[in-house]
């Protein structure tokens, strides 16, 4: 079974992963709303961004090591690209941003996958290289 954890950056710049917790909305607002992680290894709180939470794919990079979560940058295609990962419903998928195609024209490719896709006795094709939030720059078209 899948750890459900989130990653969010505390306003300290520190990254924190946990469990979720997401205020009330304050005056009626949905998007007025504080999110905070309980960190897995040390007690207390951290607000953080709710721009930068992301889920736990429930995946580990082809190390064994790095646990992958929304929002990181694996390269791709023999390197040739950079994907973000997406994670929801169950459902993984890679964007490749700023792709030029056959026609000349540049677009964002979605590639779905359901968690199913690589199968235990298949390695790992991917190793995270940044995130995001604080390296968008490996996003660009290489």
């Amino acid at each position: 079974m899948r750890e459900h954890l989130f990653r969010g950056k505390a306003r300290s710049g520190k990254w924190v992963i946990g469990n979720l917790v997401i205020s009330a909305p304050q005056k009626g607002s949905l998007s007025d709303r504080d999110y905070y992680i309980f960190p897995i290894e040390e007690e207390g709180m951290y607000l953080v961004d709710p721009k930068t939470v992301g889920e736990y794919t429930g995946l580990l990079d082809k190390n064994g090591f790095t646990k992958i979560f929304e929002g990181d940058i694996v390269p791709l295609l023999g390197n040739s690209y950079n994907a973000e990962i997406i994670f929801s419903c169950g459902c993984f998928c890679l964007i490749y941003r700023n792709i030029r195609l056959d026609d000349g024209k540049i677009k964002d490719v979605i590639v779905s996958m359901t968690m199913g896709t690589i199968p235990d006795n298949v390695e790992n094709p991917f190793t995270v290289i940044g995130n995001i939030h604080d390296n968008p720059e490996l996003l660009c078209s290489m």
